[in-house]
């Protein structure tokens, strides 16, 4: 029989900034597949210029957390948090108050979750410090745990020892976390994906010919 339904708190850097926004769909969809099996779910995300601090998407309670001036709230979103800062230095001096923000916010609504997801590095780092000690999954997509730059190294080894469970798309990106301390046990390999059976097109057609439009990145 299913589990008892459960509290549970999205930590993400990356989340649709309204509907039908591509960015963070990943995401999004776990949120509303993980409600309609009766579960409770709230996302906690970085606001943006323009963006509702608090609303409900398809049943998913959604708070965006501020970290400065509006209109230099700009360290998520468009090309990602380590493009962002490397194409706009000046936003580094926002970090320490996104972090903390983050945090804060977690701690807050920590309270009522029963499990805690984070999703990227800087999620599982406030998870880390906001979570009240909530049992924590981060799951690494990328650049969190790929990149060579010390400060985010250092946030993903502290992140890391908070965590109950690990995520990782791939094998690939499962021998970067393992690398990074990562216990080999506590780390589960879970691909994205869609229902390709769900989409009458795909019944039909061969060959199958499948068009790719996204952001390719190593």
């Amino acid at each position: 029989m299913p589990g008892a339904p459960l509290n549970i708190l999205i930590l993400t850097t990356n989340f649709p900034n309204y509907p039908g926004h591509g960015s963070g769909q990943i995401i999004f969809q776990q949120a509303v597949g993980l409600t309609e099996l009766g579960h409770r779910v709230t996302v906690l995300c970085p606001s943006g210029p323009g963006l509702k601090k608090e609303e409900t998407l398809d049943g998913v309670r959604v708070f965006r957390f501020s970290y400065g001036p509006e209109k230099q709230q700009r360290i998520a979103y468009d090309g990602g948090i380590p493009a962002n800062l490397a194409a706009h230095p000046f936003l580094w001096l926002l970090v320490p108050g996104f972090m903390l923000a983050f945090i804060r916010h977690c701690r807050h609504l920590a309270g009522d979750a029963d499990l805690i997801h984070a999703h990227w590095t800087p999620a599982g780092f406030a998870a880390s410090f906001g979570g009240r000690g909530k049992p924590l999954v981060l799951n690494f997509h990328g650049s969190d745990v790929m990149t060579q730059k010390p400060f985010i190294k250092r946030l993903a080894r502290i992140a890391a020892r908070h965590a109950a469970l690990f995520v990782a798309p791939g094998e690939n990106l499962g021998r970067y976390a393992v690398a990074l301390g990562v216990p080999r046990d506590r780390l589960r390999i879970i691909h994205h994906g869609i229902e390709v059976d769900a989409l009458p097109a795909w019944r039909k057609t061969e060959p199958k010919i499948v068009l790719y439009v996204g952001r390719l990145s190593a």
